[in-house]
């Protein structure tokens, strides 16, 4: 981990405790740590780390583009051991995500997690010799998702579907969406949520309709 060029990039002045981490004991551990971010916001703040993101190469605008290539009301997404879904909400203009089949909620506010767009980014995934988990003799090690370089994406927005490419040249640039004329596509203003899969062939499965 210490050799990926990731770890220039971590923010390392956070310490494993209060007021920044905190643990739910009424929930079951390792997955019940969590991170207060307005504390974190707050030492990022005092010691000259919280600058605004730079977000060039990114486009927006409320109007749908043209171009769309079907209709995309719901989104089913098959991974190897969950499942996902997206039902678009035409009166709000918003996705409501599902998980397992299951409204998927905010557990401090109850409300069902929405997006305004849904990008399916395809990308390849690398399996590495980090060791995630040891569970009756199976490792499962760290997939790294190779988000470099370009590859195919599809935009979902507005009850739309839009084929795209992204493009992100340097690992540090902000990633570019197209057209596949290669003019740039444009993002519907406000919650962007990224489902990230490998190359058509594996065992995932996903439909649009």
């Amino acid at each position: 981990i210490n050799a990926s060029d990731h770890v220039e990039r971590t923010y390392m002045g956070v310490l494993y405790a209060l007021p920044y981490f905190w643990r739910d004991e009424t929930l079951d551990a390792p997955h019940n740590l969590f991170m207060n971010v307005d504390a974190v916001f707050g030492l990022a703040a005092q010691e000259g780390f919280a600058q605004r993101p730079n977000l060039d190469g990114l486009v927006f605008n409320a109007a749908p583009p043209t171009g769309a290539s079907g209709t995309a009301q719901i989104i089913d997404l098959r991974y190897r051991a969950t499942q996902v879904g997206w039902l678009y909400d035409a009166g709000r203009g918003q996705y409501l995500r599902f998980s397992d089949g299951l409204p998927h909620t905010d557990a401090n506010t109850g409300a069902q997690v929405t997006a305004d767009n849904v990008v399916i980014l395809y990308a390849n995934h690398r399996e590495t010799d980090i060791v995630e988990s040891e569970w009756q003799g199976v490792i499962s090690y760290s997939i790294e998702i190779q988000v470099w370089g370009e590859g195919d994406a599809l935009i979902l927005r507005d009850g739309q579907q839009y084929p795209a490419r992204w493009l992100r040249p340097e690992r540090t640039h902000m990633i570019q969406f197209v057209s596949p004329e290669g003019t740039p596509l444009a993002l519907r203003p406000g919650v962007t949520w990224f489902q990230l899969l490998p190359p058509p062939g594996g065992e995932e499965r996903l439909v649009i309709g």
